[in-house]
Parts: C-alpha cells; sequence; structure tokens
C-alpha cells in the first residue's frame, strides 16, 4: 500500500469531509453532535485530528484527546484515541491500521504513559498491543431504595451558572482525586463538555442542603432503563446517592437504572453486593518506558486489574 500521506487536519474542507465520515461511520450521533465535539473540547484540537488521505481523498480519520486522570492524589496523563473511522468503500483494506499505528507511535515518542480507547472491537484492537479491562455495570432496581427517606432537596440544573459550575467543579475533585481513573477536570472542560454532552438534560440534577448544593447526578434514557453518567457528594455518597435514586425512580419510572462502578465507588455507595453485567468496552495500551519515566512502573499492572480503574461515561470519546 503506497502513496498515501498521514497528516493533522488543517483545512476547512478537511474539516467538513472529517464530519461527514463520522456522521456516516456512527449514525447515532448527528452532524451537529460531531460538530461541536470538535470545536468545543479542550483536550483535543484540529491538529489532535488525524487524516489519512490516498490520491488527495481523505480515506480514514482518528482523533486523539490529550487528557490527565486522577491516580490516588496526582494527575497522570494519558492519551485517548476516539473516532476511528473509514470512508465505506475502503473498509476492510487496512488504511485505519496504518493510521492507529502512526498514532501510537507519535504518542510513544511524546512520552504518554498509556492510551485508552473505548470499543466493541477488542481483538482488533488487540493486535495493537490494547488490553481490555474488565468493568462492572450494576443494575438497580427500585426494590434498593424502597422506603428510603429522601433528605436533600432534589433540584433540576435549569441553568448552568459560573458559580454551579465551580460547586460541582469542586465536589468532583473531593470525591475522585483519590482514585485510580476519573478524568481531572478544569472548569474550562466542565464550561466545554455542557456543549457537546450526552446526558439528557433533564437528569442533571443536583442534591440541595440548607441552601447549599452539596451534590450532583448525571444520567441518561435508553429505553427502559436510565444510565448514570457521574455522581458526586460531599455529604454521604450512599445516602445522596439513593436520594436521586428516588427522584429517577418516580420521576422518570424506569424498569432499572445502571451504573458502572469500581470496587471503590460500588463500596461507597452500597451496592457492591447487587447484580451487574460485565463491561468489556475499555482498552488500555501502556508504553512501559513512559512509565519509567514517569516513575509509576507499579501502577502498570494494577490498571488491569478488574475493577479496579473509574472512568465516567461522560468523559468517553
Amino acid at each position: 500500500m503506497k502513496n498515501f500521506t498521514i497528516k493533522s487536519v488543517e483545512l476547512d474542507g478537511e474539516f467538513r469531509e472529517v464530519l461527514r465520515i463520522l456522521t456516516e461511520n456512527f449514525p447515532k450521533h448527528s452532524l451537529s453532535f460531531h460538530r461541536n465535539r470538535f470545536l468545543n473540547d479542550p483536550t483535543c484540537s484540529p491538529s489532535s485530528t488525524r487524516i489519512l488521505v490516498k490520491d488527495k481523498k481523505i480515506v480514514s480519520t482518528l482523533r486523539i484527546y490529550r487528557r490527565y486522570m486522577y491516580n490516588n492524589g496526582k494527575k497522570l496523563l494519558f492519551g485517548g484515541i476516539g473516532n476511528v473511522a473509514t470512508i465505506r468503500e475502503k473498509q476492510r483494506l487496512g488504511y485505519a491500521s496504518i493510521l492507529l499505528r502512526s498514532t501510537i507511535d507519535l504518542l510513544r515518542s511524546r512520552g504518554f504513559p498509556l492510551v485508552v480507547l473505548f470499543t466493541r472491537l477488542n481483538e482488533f484492537y488487540e493486535k495493537f498491543g490494547f488490553r481490555t479491562v474488565i468493568r462492572r455495570n450494576y443494575i438497580i432496581s427500585r426494590e434498593f431504595v424502597r422506603n428510603h427517606p429522601v433528605t436533600l432537596k432534589i433540584v433540576p440544573v435549569r441553568q448552568f451558572t459560573s458559580k454551579i459550575i465551580r460547586t460541582i467543579s469542586n465536589i468532583y475533585k473531593r470525591n475522585y482525586s483519590n482514585f485510580v481513573g476519573p478524568n481531572v477536570r478544569t472548569l474550562n472542560y466542565w464550561n466545554s463538555q455542557l456543549k457537546f454532552r450526552q446526558d439528557d438534560p433533564d437528569k442533571f440534577l443536583l442534591g440541595v442542603k440548607n441552601n447549599r448544593i452539596v451534590s450532583f447526578i448525571r444520567g441518561k434514557r435508553y429505553d427502559k432503563e436510565i444510565a448514570i453518567f457521574d455522581l458526586a457528594s460531599q455529604e454521604s455518597m450512599s445516602e445522596s446517592f439513593r436520594d436521586f435514586l428516588v427522584y429517577y425512580f418516580e420521576k422518570f419510572e424506569p424498569q432499572f437504572i445502571s451504573l458502572i462502578a469500581n470496587r471503590k465507588l460500588a463500596s461507597l455507595l452500597g451496592i457492591e453486593r447487587l447484580k451487574y453485567d460485565t463491561q468489556n468496552e475499555l482498552m488500555i495500551k501502556t508504553f512501559r518506558d513512559n512509565f519509567k519515566r514517569h516513575n509509576i512502573s507499579q501502577l502498570e499492572s494494577k490498571l488491569f486489574d478488574e475493577n479496579k480503574i473509574l472512568i465516567w461515561q461522560s468523559d468517553f470519546f
């Protein structure tokens, strides 16, 4: 396979063609969603969108996300890979593989200790050294909160003010800075994420006590369930969580509520004994030399422990 070029998106025409390819490959998301994500996500830039061009035509594309995750009180740089797509008439010809290998080499040369992606094509990505991380998706029925006395005032967010964003940002940081995996979120990231959010606006709730915001939760309706995208509380995590669940069940009447949670969070929420499905969409590739350079070699094996890492659905890419 010859006569192709790998480069970053530079021209408006290239940008529009990438959006068309993504909409064609991922019809679940609209063109406006992809555009908003490209223009507003501060963890990537136009140069983070890489394309393989052959005969003056974009054949494959992917996007790099430069992010940090919490690692037991510290911040760990990682690269995310998402939006991997190839035009239909050139699929299964190896173009995405070429672009992916080039991108992996680039991330390694830039000192990233690990690369994260979300996929259902695990066997494909295993060829590039990615390993599946098993997580648990807990299934929560109405019975779990039967007779639970709600203590917080539950308020849907009508309008995001700078004060609300600062408050939920601080609550999130206090909750998750000592975990492994949650994305580090700056105020800029919080503001930007609301422009390309995937959760349902009416399911972004605040918990209020004595006129102060003390907790929040985000969710999305999928047919008969509500999937929780993230939550945090400066009060009792388990009590705040149950308060929100009562609201969801009474207001929206789902058959069940689901939550992907690691062992530590499941214990805090009191759901560790509930039924769960295993999830294998998270895959990670590590660069051992860069782990040593960051002096975090002891973390490498722990990342692949079942249900060790926590990455919220709201931070998917």
